[in-house]
């Protein structure tokens, strides 16, 4: 076995799978699950990524071919799966939105932080951040245009932009992320004292985030809708990553490490933002509750073949 699977990831898969096993026999409540969660994500990974921002060496310039690429093909494999759901589940209103979301937004966060960070070292912090900061405003924004659209309330667009900019002032990942820009951009030297306490947390920050993850997928069932999610974990797994990786060595040459993470990233598996998605306009639900247990199992194998790889390629600068 690959000591790069060894080393980074099967830890962070098994905390994945403690935490689905103790909520699985109910040593771990919905609630408390629920409680985890808001904490890590309103709380911890902010002040993760703020301190981060604040010490990790950036670029001259923003490398912007990198989020052309990853949203370019994210954009594609959404606009597909939302055709493919229409066409052939008969996916009519918010559905193929649904669809689209699950299909191209991954659990970055999450997983990819850790295992992307842990394989490819700091060098890769720079470009995984500008596509996090991007990520959740990109893929939100389009999705709710298109369920909007999808349902006739092409009125409410007109509502669209303060929506998006409420959301965006007040998404915490991206409040963590400015903070710790502003930091590294002010005279005035963050406090030591301070500087630990958040190392401390950033330290609790992942490990409890793979927690809750676990913990959050008892929830869902695979059912009937297997065919659903076979085809949308294909679209997400395999034609996202896929679709980058041409893009990225031969459309819009990228750098090696700015290629290895933008393909990392799109493997990963289907986030359970998608999940609330569908709970939002009360369509899809099963669909991608199934879709997102699906992926986070096959991206295991996905990943143990692909990180090495991808290694020897930055290694050897191809």
């Amino acid at each position: 076995m690959s000591q790069i699977l060894i080393d980074h990831l099967v830890p962070v898969y098994a905390l994945v799978l403690l935490g689905r096993v103790l909520a699985g026999v109910r040593l771990v409540q919905d609630q408390q699950a629920q409680g985890i969660s808001r904490f890590v994500f309103d709380v911890a990974l902010p002040i993760m990524l703020a301190r981060q921002m604040l010490t990790v060496d950036l670029p001259a310039q923003i490398e912007w071919r990198l989020v052309l690429v990853y949203f370019g093909c994210a954009f594609a494999v959404f606009a597909l799966s939302a055709w493919f759901g229409r066409h052939v589940f008969a996916a009519r209103a918010a559905r193929p939105a649904i669809f689209g979301i699950t299909a191209c937004f991954g659990n970055v966060l999450v997983l990819s932080v850790p295992i992307t960070i842990g394989v490819f070292g700091d060098q890769a912090a720079v470009p995984l951040f500008l596509l996090i900061a991007f990520h959740s405003a990109t893929l939100f924004t389009l999705t709710t245009v298109v369920a909007e659209l999808g349902i006739g309330a092409a009125g409410e667009l007109r509502k669209l932009p303060r929506s998006v900019a409420r959301s965006l002032i007040t998404n915490p990942i991206l409040v963590g992320l400015a903070t710790g820009l502003l930091l590294r951009l002010s005279p005035v030297p963050v406090p030591a004292a301070l500087d630990r306490t958040a190392a401390f947390l950033g330290q609790a920050a992942m490990p409890m985030a793979l927690f809750a993850l676990g913990a959050n997928l008892a929830r869902f069932r695979l059912g009937a809708l297997w065919r659903e999610a076979l085809v949308l974990c294909l679209f997400k797994n395999l034609l996202f990553p896929l679709l980058v990786f041409a893009m990225a060595t031969w459309v819009v040459p990228l750098d090696p490490v700015a290629r290895a993470v933008a393909i990392v990233t799109a493997a990963m598996p289907a986030g359970i933002n998608a999940y609330l998605f569908s709970v939002r306009y009360d369509t899809a639900v099963g669909e991608a509750g199934a879709t997102i247990v699906v992926s986070t199992i096959v991206t295991f194998p996905i990943l143990a073949w692909l990180l090495p790889v991808l290694r020897e390629a930055l290694v050897s600068g191809t």
